[in-house]
């Protein structure tokens, strides 16, 4: 028996999700995932333990920015220490987080493109200084 199974019946847990979230389903204004209701996690093989998004092509073309994966309209127990992960995508690139009851999706910019932004503030910071004299 390996870690995948329980001790019944050599399946795979019933209380892990695995989400497999297809090409061009994340959108900056909806969530993947409502939940109406509470969020509640357990240990063991009686309750949902572990979430898992699994991003199974490449996001990293995706644009820099924050996706809703989950949004919970009631209350989240037990997630605040670990149990929802993301594979498929790197993570230097992307991070999640909560905030307040929604799980996002943060895609950092890369640093070219954030030192790209920083100097073209400062530009126009410049410029509108310049203007003012």
């Amino acid at each position: 028996m390996n870690n995948d199974t329980d001790s019944n019946n050599d399946t795979e847990p019933a209380n892990k999700w695995t989400v497999y979230v297809p090409q061009n389903a994340l959108t900056l204004d909806e969530p993947l995932i409502r939940i109406d209701g509470n969020l509640k996690r357990a240990d063991q093989y009686d309750m949902l333990s572990e979430i898992v998004f699994d991003f199974n092509w490449d996001y990293e073309d995706y644009a820099p920015g924050e996706y809703t994966l989950i949004s919970v309209g009631g209350d989240i127990i037990g997630f605040d220490d670990g149990g929802i992960s993301i594979m498929g995508i790197n993570d230097i690139n992307w991070s999640i987080e909560w905030r307040g009851n929604d799980l996002v999706l943060v895609g950092v910019p890369e640093p070219e493109a954030a030192a790209a932004a920083f100097g073209a503030l400062a530009l126009a910071a410049a410029a509108y200084a310049r203007r003012r004299k």
